[in-house]
C-alpha cells in the first residue's frame, strides 16, 4: 500500500519550507529542479509560485553574494521560463535577501553565467534594494513595513 502513495505539492512544498528555514538554498534549488523534472503538471507536484517563494526565501536566509545571484537568476529567469510573475512575497523576500548578503556597497562579481538579465557585476546593494522597491510599485504592488525595513537595511532612504 506504501508504494502507491506518491508525494504531492503541498508535501514538496512543506519539505522546502524545511529547508529553507535552515538557510539550505543549494537543496531547496535542486528539489525544486527536481520537482521540474518529474513532469510535475501530469503528477500534480509541479511547482508553483509558493514553491518558486520558499526557494528564494531558502536563499535569502542562507545569506551571502552567491545567494543575491541565485535569487536573482531564479526570478529573472527560471520563474520567467514557466510563465510565472512576482507576487508581494516574492518582491519582498528578494528585499530580505539583499539585506541579508553582508556585502558591502559596491557590488559582487556573479558566481554563475550571466545571461541578459543578470550581468557579470550586482549593482550596489542600495541600487538593487532601490530597484527592486520600484519594480515592486509598478506591478501595482505596495510594499510592507517589514519590505521597507529591508530596504532601509540595503542603505535605501525610505520615506
Amino acid at each position: 500500500m506504501l508504494n502507491r502513495c506518491q508525494p504531492t505539492i503541498v508535501t514538496y512544498n512543506l519539505v522546502l519550507a524545511c529547508l529553507a528555514s535552515i538557510g539550505s538554498g543549494e537543496k531547496a534549488q535542486a528539489l525544486l529542479q527536481y520537482m521540474d523534472k518529474r513532469k510535475g503538471r501530469r503528477r500534480g507536484v509541479a511547482p508553483g509560485l509558493v514553491s518558486y517563494n520558499t526557494v528564494l526565501n531558502a536563499w535569502a536566509n542562507q545569506g551571502g553574494a552567491e545567494a543575491i545571484v541565485r535569487a536573482e537568476y531564479l526570478i529573472r529567469e527560471e520563474m520567467k521560463e514557466v510563465g510565472l510573475k512576482p507576487d508581494k512575497w516574492t518582491y519582498g523576500t528578494w528585499l530580505k535577501c539583499l539585506a541579508n548578503s553582508s556585502l558591502t556597497k559596491e557590488g559582487v562579481e556573479i558566481p554563475v553565467e550571466p545571461s541578459a538579465s543578470t550581468r557579470s557585476l550586482v549593482p550596489s546593494l542600495e541600487q538593487r534594494a532601490q530597484e527592486v522597491l520600484e519594480e515592486m510599485k509598478q506591478a501595482g504592488l505596495e510594499p510592507t513595513d517589514r519590505d521597507l525595513e529591508f530596504a532601509k537595511q540595503c542603505n535605501v532612504d525610505v520615506v
